[in-house]
């Protein structure tokens, strides 16, 4: 069975009619780009391409700072120093394509920046003192350390101070400019640290017995290294009244404190077990009476 397609000349377009919506066509992606040529529009549109870039730049830069096991605090630093500067550089282009004179505006943010570091002396000489905290690690978060304004352990590492928990769990902020030129002392640099105590002992207690209380104390220890050096218990110095006695043990930087207490109260009571004195400084009072001082004036 043979169909037959019929068509009508109603249903075929004019050639005038086709080059018409060619134009029509041509004449609406003119108009659009013309619209895209508008200041506003294009800034727009480059403003959130720019932020978009930016933000996917970002994105990267975050993820190879992570791969770098760079210290948290640096990462962090690094982190905000690229975010303000990949984000200005996008609102500069931005900026450009609105039609403002970007070189204009680098003058005024240069001049606005200038009066900025001029009235912010102090935050800024705290601010590098950080960088500089942060590039020479002197320090980390977690170590325990000594400085003129005490010692501590270090909470955190800022941009503008450095926090301490002492010992009596104080907080201490110090500003970073402080401590960059402060002398530091860094107990848990070396993982070990060394108990160093004095015991003024009688002259009249044997030296041998002495010694061999002190070092059978710090052999029971179950705290004590063996390394770098042996523990050590001899006489140190003759004071007027007293022998000076001193131990000397190496330990873990977290078993200082436990260690140095332990030590102090055990040897004490092995001295006073074994009867021997621990001499400390007297002052005898001699009390005159007015009849003897008149006596004396005859």
């Amino acid at each position: 069975m043979t169909r037959v397609l019929t068509v009508t000349t109603e249903e075929v377009p004019s050639v005038e009619e086709a080059v018409s919506q060619l134009i029509g066509t041509e004449n609406t992606v003119d108009s659009f780009f013309d619209f895209l040529q508008v200041p506003l529009v294009r800034g727009l549109i480059t403003l959130f391409l720019c932020l978009l870039l930016a933000k996917v730049l970002l994105t990267v830069l975050r993820r190879m700072l992570v791969r770098t096991h760079m210290e948290e605090t640096m990462r962090k630093f690094v982190r905000s120093i690229l975010t303000v500067l990949v984000y200005a550089v996008a609102l500069l282009i931005a900026a450009d394509s609105f039609g403002i004179n970007v070189s204009s505006l680098v003058a005024v943010l240069s001049i606005f920046g200038a009066a900025m570091a001029l009235a912010a002396q102090n935050s800024l000489a705290n601010f590098f003192g950080g960088v500089l905290i942060m590039m020479t690690k002197p320090f980390l978060v977690g170590d325990y350390i000594s400085c003129s304004l005490g010692e501590g352990t270090v909470q955190e590492v800022g941009l503008i101070n450095t926090k301490l928990q002492m010992v009596d769990n104080r907080i201490v902020t110090i500003p970073n400019d402080t401590l960059s030129t402060a002398t530091v002392i860094n107990f848990s640099r070396g993982g070990t640290r060394r108990v160093e105590l004095d015991f003024s002992v009688s002259y009249d207690a044997p030296i041998d017995r002495v010694r061999e209380i002190m070092l059978s104390i710090i052999e029971a220890q179950p705290a004590i290294l063996h390394e770098p050096e042996e523990p050590f218990a001899r006489i140190t110095a003759f004071a007027q009244s007293s022998v000076t006695y001193s131990a000397r043990v190496w330990c873990k930087s977290e078993d200082y404190w436990n260690l140095r207490f332990d030590l102090l109260e055990q040897i004490k009571k092995a001295f006073d077990r074994e009867g021997i004195a621990m001499p400390y400084n007297q002052m005898d009072i001699h009390v005159i009476s007015d009849k003897a001082v008149n006596r004396g004036r005859q």
